[in-house]
């Protein structure tokens, strides 16, 4: 082989060398562009390609059971009050269906949902909610009152009492936690 054939050949891979090189760069922006989303650039959501990053997945294994309480478990609730210390009546004034009149029309029956309260007194106080039926002379449709915000269940504690519990709970799970009152 001559000189000038070796030569030739050298330039030719320093040119080829260059070349790769500057390729090998241009594919290293290309990738990146291609790795920008939405969520990790200043793109709008709209600029996505329609593959999204797979969303991260929970470490916990599977139990096989469905969510929520299993069969067989007892439920809880608060208990029903026999002897409630005051009583709310609900009359629906119209029937729903046709709008006819119901304020002369006798209730049929009683729906009821209790509220427990716990007043500045200390002495926790129930008040029974009843909701009328009546049925329509017209339509004979039943119409039952609404049941008040705060009687929406059966069973129920005050807003104030309610909060007043968690209080207590969490001020009493923060003793046990930091082995002390917290100050």
């Amino acid at each position: 082989m001559s000189l000038e054939r070796e030569q030739q050949l050298e330039a030719e891979i320093a040119l080829l060398e260059a070349t790769n090189a500057q390729l090998l760069e241009r594919v290293a922006q290309l990738e990146a562009q291609l790795a920008l989303n939405s969520r990790n650039s200043s793109k709008p959501p709209s600029s996505d390609a329609f593959v999204r990053p797979p969303k991260k997945r929970s470490l916990r294994k599977a139990s096989g059971k469905k969510p929520g309480a299993q069969s067989g478990h007892e439920g809880h609730t608060l208990s029903w009050n026999e002897t409630p210390d005051q009583i709310v009546d609900q009359l629906p004034q119209a029937c729903e269906e046709c709008h006819a009149a119901l304020d002369r029309v006798a209730v049929t029956s009683w729906q009821s949902h209790q509220v427990l309260d716990l007043p500045q007194n200390l002495k926790l106080t129930t008040t029974r909610h009843r909701a009328g039926l009546k049925h329509c002379p017209h339509c004979h449709k039943v119409n039952q009152a609404p049941f008040p915000e705060e009687a929406k269940r059966p069973t129920m504690c005050n807003m104030a009492l309610n909060s007043a519990l968690w209080r207590f709970i969490l001020a009493r799970s923060s003793y046990y936690l930091t082995s002390g009152p917290v100050r």
